[in-house]
């Protein structure tokens, strides 16, 4: 068909070149766009009614190619959530609303439980008896408060063993289906135990175990994600398995749907996530279709469930687990088929093909999103999808024979190497140069308009494969052009809760990081580090003041999502996994010993006191001082009184404008002296609690020096301005309880 778009081979109207599909589509997406403000779910009728009547006038457009945009719709505002009381001991009361995580490491079963709009996650002991849809009432601690956006940040809830008070169960088929597999998850991680099984419960069941952070930011790295989570491709991988045994049965017309329900129980089993549900949905379809003997676009395949997930799980919309899926198949779609029959070579070769178009559709998204691309997965995924296959299967035989009290030893060893196998690969992978390939920057919206504008109109130009391609590479490059951006000098302290992560912008656009770590949620101060480094995505220099978790678990992620040059710690560090993944990554490590001063970088001063009587590391870390123009300041990680007094007894420099305080602003025993001898007009603390103020707080408030926590007012930046100017993300609270401290 001329002018039109070739899709999985087959000539599929996609894009017309006529001005009237043009404006069908661009209304539909308009409405997609702003209905749903107004009007809810009617605004899928709205964004619909154009789709529908094109289709119905025979236009040459394809529903599927508008699910995405109609499925924006959808949106509904998410509720805000009543503020927490107080940390401490607190009666929870209310519903499970999520599945269970089983955490054997730390030996707890995490959930989030619900009552009305307020939301917290719960931390109950390991053995503790709960499903989705139960009704719990409990005594346990408040340890987490949110300092933001509630619907993002929820409260933690710890419940202790023998806090339960009364569970009412619920009687459905999702408390069923996730009893079962907590069962069959027990059954595997006995089979296979420890780091292996974790990550084999996560691949087979989902929602299992945390995996360590090192294989899943190996994943991230080579863009495997999509494997160690239950999704569509585990769907796919579980349906042309069963195909293949059951393709010698005696009425093989019964395979499609004996196979249909197969896969159906499994993602009923794994929790029916929006992957796996649009997978099922689809594939039913194509079913359908076949069975009535016509054809069923792979795109027209994706409308059906992109309307279901807008009108069940309307939020998952806007989820990058959505927006990839889509443009995952997209990709699929394009790639040519090859000719039937065809041998194993040219199979294997259409396998890369589908790979690479998947990889290149996607990329436009995860650079956006993510800000990094990850080419390996284009061999990877491939090479990988049939050991992944057979761990499934093998697995789920596994995990049944267990929970039915059966000897699974006989198949535990091939898991275990299969499993062990897996995780060489990727992690091996991960080491390889491009493993991620990272984006220079954010580029602004109007380049991204400018390449979109180009993209459409090279697709109009070649209304096939070309254009396509054309259009994803149009919409990449911009990630990769060294678009001039401002740059204010100053300090940012970011609010990671209990953590801590600083910025230091310094002239010539150079950038430092000082910690980059948050307790229990390595990824927030990563994350957090990404967005204030933006766009650039490149810093000069990391400093580790410590070797504490909340200080250093959130690098190696920063390392996958910025270049960084160099990471300066104390020596004691040399031989630690951190500094192992510094070196992984090709960056310079600096290492500084007791009684040292370094000077890294212009501006960047970092000194470490002789050995005190202390031998805790919070006493021997590393203290920072920030010449940056029209003020300096001092950041002395978690230095305790022995690290605080065995710093007023070197030579060092004292005076500086501002000082985060020491240790997160808890009780310290020499914050007095430390005040006197550095005399700062602003005091900044990590951490806090939003309505009560950190001890050393009071103690600098008493001495009319002003002082913000990020517990109470978010990021905190000064800028080196002249005065310098200090922004806050939310207004100081005009009450607070106040602390003694020494």
């Amino acid at each position: 068909m001329k002018g039109s778009l070739r899709v999985g081979g087959s000539s599929t109207a996609v894009l017309s070149r006529r001005a009237s599909t043009l404006g069908l589509g661009a209304g539909a997406a308009l409405a997609g766009a702003l209905a749903p403000q107004f009007f809810g779910v009617l605004g899928i009728a709205i964004a619909f009614t154009p789709v529908l009547v094109a289709a119905l006038l025979r236009r040459g457009l394809n529903v599927g190619c508008l699910a995405v945009p109609a499925s924006l719709c959808a949106f509904v505002p998410e509720p805000t959530a009543p503020v927490p009381p107080s940390p401490g001991p607190v009666l929870l009361a209310g519903r499970v609303v999520s599945r269970l995580a089983v955490d054997d490491v730390r030996g707890n079963v995490r959930c989030v439980v619900a009552r009305g709009a307020a939301r917290a996650r719960c931390v109950f002991a390991r053995g503790t008896s709960l499903r989705p849809g139960d009704e719990v009432r409990a005594f346990g601690t408040l340890a987490v408060r949110p300092t933001g956006a509630p619907t993002v940040t929820m409260p933690v809830v710890t419940v202790p063993d023998g806090g339960v008070l009364h569970v009412h169960a619920a009687h459905s088929l999702g408390a069923a289906a996730e009893s079962l597999r907590l069962t069959l998850h027990a059954a595997l991680l006995r089979a296979v135990p420890g780091r292996h099984g974790r990550v084999l419960t996560q691949l087979v069941l989902g929602h299992g175990n945390e995996v360590d952070v090192d294989i899943a930011d190996a994943h991230r790295a080579t863009g495997l994600s999509h494997l160690l989570a239950v999704s569509g491709a585990h769907v796919s991988l579980l349906a042309g398995m069963l195909t293949v045994l059951l393709r010698g049965a005696r009425r093989p017309l019964h395979t499609p749907w004996l196979v249909l329900v197969a896969v159906a129980l499994y993602g009923t089993i794994t929790g029916l996530d929006p992957p796996v549900v649009r997978a099922l949905v689809g594939f039913a379809l194509m079913l359908v279709a076949q069975r009535s003997g016509r054809r069923l676009p792979a795109l027209g395949a994706l409308a059906a469930p992109g309307i279901l997930t807008a009108l069940l799980e309307p939020l998952d919309t806007r989820s990058a687990s959505f927006a990839l899926s889509y443009a995952a198949v997209a990709g699929l779609a394009l790639t040519p088929l090859p000719p039937r029959p065809c041998s194993r070579w040219r199979a294997l070769a259409y396998g890369f093909a589908a790979s690479a178009w998947a990889t290149l559709a996607t990329a436009p998204i995860t650079l956006h999103l993510f800000g990094q691309l990850a080419p390996w997965t284009i061999l990877a995924t491939p090479l990988l999808s049939p050991l992944v296959a057979c761990m499934l299967a093998l697995g789920l035989v596994v995990a049944a024979i267990g929970a039915l009290g059966g000897a699974t030893d006989f198949l535990a060893w091939p898991l275990r190497a299969a499993v062990s196998t897996y995780m060489t690969c990727v992690e091996h992978l991960a080491e390889l140069p491009g493993a991620p390939v990272l984006a220079i920057c954010q580029p602004p919206l109007p380049a991204l308009a400018a390449s979109a504008l180009l993209g459409v109109l090279a697709l109009l130009a070649w209304p096939n494969r070309r254009g396509a391609a054309g259009l994803c590479v149009l919409l990449s490059l911009p990630h990769f052009v060294p678009w001039p951006q401002p740059h204010t000098q100053g300090l940012a302290v970011l609010d990671v809760g209990h953590g801590q992560a600083c910025v230091l912008r310094l002239p010539q656009q150079r950038i430092v990081v000082v910690d980059c770590g948050s307790l229990n949620q390595p990824s927030r101060a990563a994350h957090a580090l990404t967005r204030a480094i933006a766009p650039r995505r490149h810093v000069d220099l990391v400093v580790l003041t410590h070797a504490d978790a909340d200080h250093t678990n959130g690098l190696p992620l920063l390392l996958r999502r910025a270049r960084v040059d160099a990471v300066a710690m104390p020596s004691e560090m040399q031989d630690s996994r951190t500094a192992q993944a510094v070196l992984r990554v090709g960056a310079r490590l600096v290492l500084v010993r007791p009684g040292d001063r370094a000077t890294p970088t212009p501006g960047i001063t970092l000194t470490r006191s002789a050995p005190p009587a202390s031998t805790r590391s919070n006493d021997l870390g590393l203290w920072v001082h920030a010449d940056l123009g029209t003020f300096t300041a001092w950041l002395p990680g978690d230095a305790e009184e022995d690290g605080v007094r065995a710093w007023l007894d070197s030579p060092h420099p004292r005076r500086a404008d501002v000082l985060l305080l020491p240790h997160h602003g808890r009780t310290h025993g020499a914050i007095t002296p430390l005040l006197d001898a550095v005399r700062p007009r602003l005091a900044l603390a990590s951490g806090g609690e939003p309505t009560q103020a950190a001890p050393q707080s009071s103690v600098a408030r008493r001495r009319g020096i002003r002082v913000l926590e990020t517990g109470q007012v978010g990021d905190i930046e000064v800028e080196a301005t002249d005065p310098p100017r200090v922004r806050v993300a939310r207004p100081e609270p005009m009450l607070r309880a106040s602390s003694q401290a020494r």
